[in-house]
This record gives C-alpha cells, structure tokens and sequence, in this order.
C-alpha cells in the first residue's frame, strides 16, 4: 500500500505556482469558513511552540526538518497506539475549535463484520467498502474499537472543498489534493519523505519547498501530528 500511494505521489504537475500566495490565501479560508480558519492557524501555531520546545537549538524551519525526518524514519503507531494517539490530537483541535475536526477528518457510522471481512459504512454511503481482517488480527473486539474510532479524510468536507479551490493555481495544494482524493489516508512516513530536501529530486517543483509556506504547514500539522502528539504530551508533563 505505500509503494503504491507512493507511486501515486510522484504525479507531475504543471503550470501552477509553488508558493501559496495572498489571494490564495484569502479564497482558501473563505472556502474552509473564516472560524474553522482561525482555528486551524491557532492549530498550527500550537504545532510549531510543540517543534520548538521539542528541538530547542533549531530554529523553526531546522526544527520542521527535524520532524520531517524523524516521521520518516519512525515505525509509526502499532494498532493499538493509533486511536489513543488520535483522541490527543482530537482533543486539541476541539480546544480551538468545535467544527474544524470534522471538517478534515471523518469516523465511520457503522463497522460490521461479515465472511471474514470487515466493513464501514460513513454517512449513510449504502455501498460500503470492505476488507479482509488479516490472520494476526485474532482480538475481534480490539479491531473493532479501532476501525469504529479510527479517521478518514473527509472528502465532502470544506478542507478538502478549500483545498480543491485553489489547487488550479497553487502546485502544492494541487499535489496533495490529488494525493488525498486518490489515496486517502496516506502513512504518515509518505508524506514526510515527499515534504523531505532529499526527496525533491523525484517531483516536478522548480523551487525548495518551504517550510514556512502557508499550505505546507497545514499540510504537515494534518498528515503528522498525529503520529506525534502523544510524545508531545509526555515530554511537556515531564
């Protein structure tokens, strides 16, 4: 699966700008709704005082890079670390805003199992997609609980509607929009190999993608923050 989302990734755009400009900016907030705005900018300033106490001699865009290669090397979130990761995550962005969550991301109406396979169904989509439990998954009730708490792009949602807005003109909202329509939800690892210096290489961008541009920074709190919230936490209670 990520070989293949990768492969995915590797998609070459053309002719869009690779810095998110003004009026881009303005048409993407007023898409996504002026609150939820806010809040997911509040988010981000949250996510960047988290980096920087977390690498205290880097500045920020060092201390992005810092995080950018330690999710890509990281062996990401077992089953049962994922969901308790995420309700951290979720906590925090309810704490700035009560509709932005669901907005970005969306958790399953219904989870059923049938002939070995395990389905959801989200908002009443009558043709559900399934898929077979793997022969490890042998705690029926724990996988449950996971699919049943566990997060998908929301794809009707205004994030991805402000994402598609300006993804004609803006090269890096186009990529990750397409990215996100295609594959869903990505490995956290993928998209920090992608955002990655050394990874720049394999794409179509005339320019170093910078860390202080406006959507790369929303797309770094989405895709990552989950993976790293929980150890957030930990090191700022001790």
């Amino acid at each position: 699966m990520r070989t293949f989302t990768f492969i995915i990734i590797i998609i070459v755009f053309f002719g869009c700008s690779e810095r998110t400009t003004d009026q881009e900016i303005a048409a993407f907030e007023e898409e996504l709704g002026q609150e939820e705005a806010t809040a997911l900018s509040k988010m981000v300033n949250h996510f960047e005082g988290e980096l920087l106490a977390k690498y205290p001699n880097n500045s920020l865009d060092e201390a992005y890079e810092q995080h950018l290669n330690f999710i890509a090397n990281d062996r990401g979130l077992e089953l049962g670390e994922w969901v308790p990761a995420q309700l951290i995550k979720d906590s925090i962005f309810r704490s700035y805003s009560p509709t932005l969550l669901t907005e970005i991301w969306i958790q399953p109406d219904t989870v059923w199992i049938k002939d070995d396979r395990i389905f959801r169904s989200y908002r009443g989509d009558m043709n559900p997609s399934g898929h077979r439990i793997h022969q490890e998954a042998k705690d029926i009730d724990s996988l449950l609980y996971h699919e049943r708490n566990t997060e998908i792009p929301n794809n009707r949602g205004t994030f991805m509607k402000a994402l598609e807005r300006i993804s004609k003109s803006n090269k890096i909202a186009n990529w990750y929009y397409w990215i996100k329509r295609e594959a869903g939800s990505i490995h956290p690892a993928v998209i920090a190999e992608a955002l990655n210096d050394k990874q720049l290489e394999y794409y179509d961008f005339n320019e170093r993608i910078s860390y202080d541009d406006y959507i790369v920074k929303r797309i770094i709190l989405i895709e990552t923050y989950t993976q790293t919230c929980q150890t957030f936490q930990i090191e700022k209670n001790n």
